[in-house]
């Protein structure tokens, strides 16, 4: 006798949430997005998108505004306890900042490669359909030999440690 062999069970979430820029200089915005991965018992892998619309940014006289986009994959250690299972999730990605700047400037900001962690719960209310939030930090890397963010126009820098938090909730789904 042999013991049943266990399948991987797809999951979704669609989310809207927050994110908090702290350093970064934007405004905190609303962001959305959405997660899509396979789960096999407690281990699971997902990629995950996610998109802020144009936020405020200010740097002296300079007014300008920025969409955040970040896409990564993440590792997902849940533990399931019926319908219900907490989790913690650590991955890496890219993180774009793209700016509404004056006509000229292209790249703004520019595209980098982001380490994230987290955490959260998901709480099935039928077998295909739940609710899941979470809160994800996006540490933003940058290059080793330049560890600022220079942006041209404004010929200043911002501190490497520009991170972002995010909280978020939305519908997650199983098939």
């Amino acid at each position: 006798m042999s013991a049943p062999v266990a399948h991987a069970e797809g999951q979704a979430f669609l989310f809207a949430g927050r994110s908090f820029t702290g350093d970064f200089l934007l405004e905190d915005k609303v962001t959305v997005g959405g997660a899509i991965g396979a789960f096999r018992g407690p281990l699971g892998f997902e990629v995950t998108f996610d998109y802020t619309p144009l936020a405020a940014f200010t740097v002296g006289s300079l007014g300008s505004g920025v969409a955040l986009t970040n896409v990564a994959g993440n590792v997902v250690v849940q533990v399931p306890i019926g319908d219900f299972a907490p989790y913690g999730t650590v991955g890496y990605g890219l993180f774009f900042a793209d700016a509404d700047a004056p006509p000229g400037t292209v790249d703004f900001l520019g595209r980098f490669n982001a380490f994230n962690f987290g955490f959260g719960a998901k709480v099935f209310v039928t077998d295909h359909f739940g609710v899941r939030i979470e809160y994800r930090r996006i540490a933003i890397q940058t290059d080793a030999d330049n560890p600022k963010l220079r942006i041209p126009i404004a010929g200043i820098t911002i501190d490497p440690s520009a991170d972002v938090d995010r909280f978020t909730v939305g519908a997650s789904f199983r098939f």
